[in-house]
């Protein structure tokens, strides 16, 4: 059978290629020279077909492999010139053949060979899979090893097959990089190209050997030259911030012990890697923690000719490290780097400087600035500032400015008077801005109170000089960083010349135009310039209305112009003068700045503006920062700035919330924010509150109610604290002197009486319905009249509730503290606002419900819930009148809160039956349907020709006359119906066409429909 299928598979062969197969003696061999013809000369069709017949020659094993490798050439030569299907072929044949042995491989190994595979990667996905894989099958050869890597672009792209998103091919790139890594160039290729993972790898090899030779003086071998090899490309690459992470992260640490303990060769190139990644702050960190400080200090402290060489890369290396906070952590860096400062060259130096800068500039560095002080850094700096060299010069200035910083008392000692001279010298004749800037930030950190240097400045005439330089500089259009840095540094020198105590250096400084300049700053300059600039503005406002006193015209024949006139400070002010912030227009610059979203200026600003607000001219000072909208940037303030500047705020605002006007005109805005602070605020900011409080009549109490609640924990028991503080309070300040006698005999010409003198009732909310309860309580004598109080501030309603008896109180808290059954009878304008107002008024009264008091609420659409959260009060009863409770006829309902008692239901059960019917199960809403009802009949009676008033008193009087059948017979409504609907009389006439309009029916509905949206107000 095998003999018969061998038979048949030659006879089919034979016909396929005819005599191409065959050889001496009739066996079958494939003709080489034949394919390798039609290989060169074929077009793309017999090109296929001829790669399609080696296929299956091969695969029969019909092409000798001698033979098969005189087709390698023609192959390769065909492969640039094919098309993309035929080139997938050629390689596909390409594969085959080198799988056939070594000899094949060799064929393919020569450069040209090479270039013209890797020409394949470049091109279409299979191609390069194919391509990749070819070079892959033949990278067992030397010669492939050492050529690929020198065929330009090869690298480059096996790498992007190796990031690609082709599995094949990135495996097998990757697998053919791995073989070529072991060539040096090759990884250096590699890492040029991005891929780092082999040179990273040279580079972790062991040190013992490395550290062994640097002893003994061996050179080294070729394993630590390739590691000087790579650590040399790493200091030569342009590196992105990612590449730097990618390094930093495998090649920091062996780089360091190379540079540590290396010879000269291997310490100059791992210093200059280190140098190439340490730009990257993560690298900086993992080079401090790998502790490269140590082997730096010792090149710097090098005195062999062989190390000297590394100075400088070493200083620049650690001028670079010291950016890093972590540097602090190596003890005495800075005093090293002083003390080499005038051992080294001018370029190590700069370095140097930069480094010792860098360290002294971090927040954390001030015990480092301190010690540098008390070791004369400030004399030994001297030299560098008449330095030629102006990067050197500039560094310097910028040290000792940061040096001074956080100065004492004795820098002006530590600086010596001859270096105070070089920087006076530098501000006038440097044409360095940032020079500039430098030494007049370091004249403004001596100590203000520092009177003799004040006087040396004055002296040298620097103020001139520096108001000029301001206003030059604030006048330009651009401010880039070195100017923004100038303008907040000469704002903080003019502090100097403006302080309070020296009138004259202040006239002296308003005379050369200051206050122009600081008006400026306070509306251009940053943040810091703006805060500067009103410190001088508080200082030089501290003195106005003392000069404005002092400079009374009493000399003058003529009275002085109105326009000098000062409403703050009640006299005739000047800004030369008296150095006045509202002849100066400086006001409103100064409120802008609290309007802003920088806080950082809060403090000084309102200091400012305080000025205009203390002893007498409080009142004045008020009005003219209220009308400048001082109040909402006051209010700005409270709500986002820090502690310090929420005290000066609270301050501001008591005192102008004093004058009535604008307690009503900022009640509204200032009641909720204020109530919110005292809930989640500072503890130190709530005696000051409950004065605004007081102010605004929300919170009649003294300071000390807040001080003492901060130590009780239970808030039952501070509740209870409170009340009593504050009842106390309230029964010295209820009556003023010369009344309460008065009131104590109207309080006793009243008798007690049995339930009535068992409770007092208050109203928050004296409106109509509050008055129409009131009214009926007092008629029908459930309570006296001096058992009810209320508080309101409009003089009218007052006067309603004074007509008959009722207390008026000056704040709803009064009301609360004093009555033991409160209604909360307040009646918006519309649902949600009326959400909104109980809301704010049940939190406003908290502090003064307790458990001995019966919260009342007759508003619809108010949950018993939120009712309980907002008050506190879990003692509580929602009532429903409606409104012939005017007319002592209303219908209420009633729910019970869940603490709220028997005795409870039966206050407010007297109370509500005294306006009406107590309970009955109608809605509050059903009046609105029966004056529709009166409307109709009164329409009824014009229809059929009765006069207008006749038919609504003929309509009114029928309806209470059948509701007081009702009420007063027992009756069913339908038998007394009955009772007057004749037989076929003209009452039934009518009902029927009530019936046909389904007039039962529609109120019915009615009542469904008020019912359910009362539903859904309470859930809103």
């Amino acid at each position: 059978m095998r003999a018969e299928m061998e038979r048949l598979r030659k006879e089919m062969l034979d016909v396929r290629f005819g005599d191409q197969l065959k050889g001496k003696q009739g066996e079958i061999v494939a003709d080489a020279d034949d394919l390798v013809v039609r290989i060169k000369n074929g077009d793309e069709d017999e090109l296929g077909v001829v790669l399609s017949e080696i296929g299956i020659l091969m695969e029969e094993g019909f092409l000798v492999v001698g033979e098969g490798g005189s087709l390698i050439p023609a192959l390769l030569n065909r492969l640039g010139s094919a098309n993309c299907g035929n080139r997938v072929k050629i390689i596909s044949a390409l594969r085959s053949l080198a799988a056939r042995g070594n000899d094949n491989k060799e064929k393919m190994a020569s450069v040209d060979a090479l270039s013209i595979i890797v020409r394949s990667l470049a091109r279409c996905t299979e191609e390069r899979r194919e391509a990749v894989g070819l070079l892959l099958d033949i990278s067992d050869i030397l010669k492939v090893r050492q050529r690929l890597g020198r065929i330009k672009g090869s690298i480059l792209m096996l790498v992007a097959l190796q990031n690609g998103d082709d599995p094949c091919a990135k495996d097998d790139a990757g697998k053919l990089l791995h073989a070529l890594s072991a060539n040096t160039q090759n990884v250096l290729l590699m890492a040029e190209a991005g891929c780092f993972v082999p040179m990273m790898h040279h580079l972790r090899e062991e040190f013992p050997a490395l550290y062994l030779m640097n002893m003994i003086g061996r050179s080294a071998t070729g394993s630590d030259m390739n590691k000087i090899l790579m650590a040399t490309a790493i200091s030569r690459m342009l590196l992105t911030e990612q590449m730097k992470a990618v390094l930093g992260e495998g090649s920091i640490e062996p780089l360091v012990k190379m540079f540590t303990y290396g010879k000269l060769e291997a310490k100059q190139a791992a210093l200059g890697a280190i140098r190439n990644l340490s730009t990257l702050a993560e690298n900086t960190e993992l080079l401090i923690n790998c502790d490269v400080i140590s082997p730096l200090f010792q090149v710097l402290f090098s005195v062999t000719s062989v190390l000297m060489t590394l100075r400088e890369p070493a200083a620049a290396l650690l001028s670079t490290l010291a950016k890093s906070e972590l540097i602090l952590h190596h003890r005495n860096v800075a005093q090293q780097i002083l003390s080499l400062l005038n051992l080294l060259n001018p370029a190590i130096q700069l370095h140097l400087l930069h480094a010792l800068n860098s360290i002294v500039s971090h927040s954390t560095a001030k015990r480092v600035r301190a010690k540098l002080r008390e070791n004369g850094v400030m004399q030994l700096l001297q030299p560098f500032l008449t330095e030629s060299n102006s990067e050197i010069r500039a560094v310097s200035l910028n040290l000792i400015f940061n040096l001074s910083k956080d100065s004492t008392q004795e820098l002006t000692q530590q600086l010596g008077e001859s270096n105070v001279n070089i920087l006076i010298r530098i501000i006038f004749s440097s044409t360095s801005e940032s020079e500039k800037a430098a030494a007049i930030g370091i004249l403004s950190n001596l100590p203000v109170k520092d009177k003799k240097a004040t006087e040396f400045l004055n002296k040298a005439n620097l103020l001139p000089l520096v108001i000029s330089l301001l206003g030059t500089s604030i006048s330009s259009s651009s401010t880039p960083p070195t100017r923004k840095w100038l303008l907040e540094n000469i704002s903080g020198l003019l502090i100097r010349f403006t302080v309070p105590w020296d009138k004259k250096l202040q006239s002296t400084a308003v005379s050369q135009g200051v206050i122009g300049c600081l008006r400026k700053l306070l509306s251009d300059g940053s943040i810091i310039a703006k805060s500067r600039a009103a410190t001088s503005l508080a200082q030089l406002s501290q003195n106005s209305l003392t000069l404005c006193k002092a400079k009374s015209p009493k000399w003058l024949c003529v009275s002085p112009s109105s326009e000098t006139y000062c409403e703050v400070h009640n006299g005739h002010c000047t800004v030369k003068s008296t150095f006045c912030l509202c002849k100066a227009g400086i006001v409103s610059p100064l409120i802008q700045v609290l309007e802003g979203k920088e806080r950082e200026a809060d403090i000084e600003v309102l200091e400012a503006l305080g000025t205009l607000m203390q002893d007498e001219m409080w009142e004045r000072g008020s009005k003219v920062i209220e009308k400048a909208s001082g109040v909402p940037a006051l209010l700005r303030v409270l709500e986002e700035g820090n502690l310090k500047a929420q005290e000066k705020a609270i301050w501001m605002l008591e005192r102008i919330f004093r004058l009535e006007i604008y307690r009503e005109m900022y009640a509204g805005a200032t009641q909720a924010l204020l109530i919110d602070l005292t809930q989640r605020g500072d503890p130190i900011l709530k005696p000051m509150i409950a004065k605004i409080l007081a102010h605004l009549q929300l919170l009649q109490m003294q300071s000390s109610y807040f001080s003492d609640l901060k130590s009780i924990s239970n808030p039952f028991s501070r509740r209870s604290l409170g009340l009593k503080l504050l009842c106390t309070w309230r029964r010295r300040r209820r009556f003023p002197s010369g009344e309460a006698a008065a009131a104590a005999a109207a309080a006793a010409a009243v008798p007690p009486s049995g339930e009535a003198a068992a409770f007092k009732l208050g109203f928050i909310g004296a409106g109509n319905l509050a008055e129409s309860i009131a009214r009926g309580v007092a008629k029908s004598s459930v309570l006296p009249p001096s058992s009810i109080r209320t508080a309101h501030r409009r003089p009218d309603r007052r006067a309603v509730f004074q007509s008959f008896g009722v207390r008026i109180f000056d704040s709803n808290a009064q009301v609360v503290d004093d009555s033991d059954v409160v209604i909360i009878s307040v009646k918006p304008k519309s649902v949600r606002f009326l959400v909104l107002l109980f809301k704010h008024v049940l939190l406003e009264l908290r502090p003064f419900f307790t458990e001995e008091k019966l919260l009342v609420s007759i508003a619809a659409g108010i949950k018993m819930k939120d009712l309980q959260e907002w008050s506190g009060q879990r003692r509580l009863i929602r009532v429903m009148p409606n409104t012939p409770s005017a007319v002592g006829q209303a219908a209420s309902v009633m729910c019970m809160g869940e603490m709220a008692t028997k005795k409870d239901e039966e206050r407010v059960a007297s109370l509500f039956s005294a306006i009406g019917r107590f309970p009955l199960n109608c809605s509050g809403s059903g009046p609105a349907y029966v004056y529709l009802a009166i409307e109709a009949l009164a329409d009824g009676g014009v229809a059929a020709g009765l006069p207008r008033d006749l038919a609504l008193g003929l309509a009114t009087q029928t309806v209470l006359g059948a509701a007081a059948m009702v009420g007063g017979t027992g009756k069913h409504p339908g038998q007394l119906k009955d009772e007057v609907t004749s037989p076929a009389g003209t009452t039934i006439a009518g009902i029927q066409e009530l019936e046909r309009g389904a007039f039962r029916g529609t109120l019915i509905n009615a009542v469904v429909a008020a019912t359910k949206r009362c539903r859904e107000l309470s859930q809103t």
